[in-house]
């Protein structure tokens, strides 16, 4: 994962987003953001979400890359993942740099290994960028893995590194930086089309990268042998308010549903 996609992660099961009491009215914002262009312009600063001098391509190598897939992959992993019609006017989504390389990292959260990294065969990352080109602080990555099991792998990977990583205390990455972090509760709707609660992870946190604020929600779903990410992130250092929270979940709903009509067609 890039530093500039680092975002919340939902606790898989125990801090599942059904049943936590939310109101009728939230709900009803929620299924409206479903199916209206998402409003952003609130929650996310363009040209504050990147840290001076980190390093454009992730936090450390992730090893030698595979050859990605091409062709009919890719335009089914675009549909899934954020789309421009999905956001409001004033932001474009395009195609990340080295959006569908294999030697990006997608896993990278709290200087965790990850293995199941040489078990994918394709991603693409794509984020949305204003009218200046400057990055908005959102983007999706949808990964294919060599099969359903290499995903369960993934998820299970980061959820282990969500439950060790310590809460304020300094974290070194092996490229040298130097990371601090806090999470919170990301309530969400009492009824959203995310995949399962055993099949996603959503984390809520704040960090201090090299003494630089960070706030980010990262919200991975799988289906079948596909990885749907959603990294939102902005520099205010403190935690996203439940309106900021509940945009988010809307358009997470938006790609969990995608994410199940189009991930078995992938295998």
């Amino acid at each position: 994962m890039r530093a500039s996609r680092l975002v919340a992660l939902g606790l898989v099961a125990s801090l599942g987003l059904a049943g936590c009491g939310l109101t009728d009215a939230r709900d009803a914002a929620l299924a409206n953001a479903r199916v209206k262009p998402v409003d952003l312009a609130s929650a996310l600063r363009p040209g504050l979400v990147g840290v001076p001098g980190y390093p454009a391509t992730g936090w450390e190598a992730s090893g030698t890359a595979p050859t990605p897939a091409t062709g009919g992959v890719q335009a089914t992993l675009a549909r899934i993942g954020v789309t421009t019609a999905d956001l409001t006017t004033g932001l474009t989504v395009k195609t990340m740099p080295d959006g569908t390389s294999l030697g990006i990292p997608t896993l990278d959260f709290c200087n965790a290994t990850y293995p199941s990294e040489s078990l994918r065969t394709a991603r693409l990352q794509r984020g949305a960028y204003d009218a200046q080109g400057a990055y908005a602080g959102l983007s999706t990555e949808v990964v294919v893995y060599q099969d359903a099991a290499a995903a369960q792998q993934a998820l299970a990977e980061v959820t282990a590194a969500r439950l060790a990583c310590p809460v304020g205390k300094a974290v070194h990455t092996r490229d040298g930086h130097t990371i601090s972090f806090a999470f919170h509760p990301a309530p969400g709707p009492t009824s959203t089309p995310l995949v399962p609660a055993a099949d996603r992870l959503i984390i809520h946190t704040t960090m201090q990268v090299d003494g630089n604020p960070q706030t980010a929600l990262l919200v991975y779903q799988i289906d079948g042998r596909v990885l749907a990410a959603m990294y939102a992130m902005d520099a205010s250092g403190k935690p996203f308010p439940q309106a900021t929270l509940d945009a988010f979940f809307g358009l997470a709903g938006l790609i969990g549903t995608r994410l199940q009509q189009y991930a078995p067609s992938l295998g």
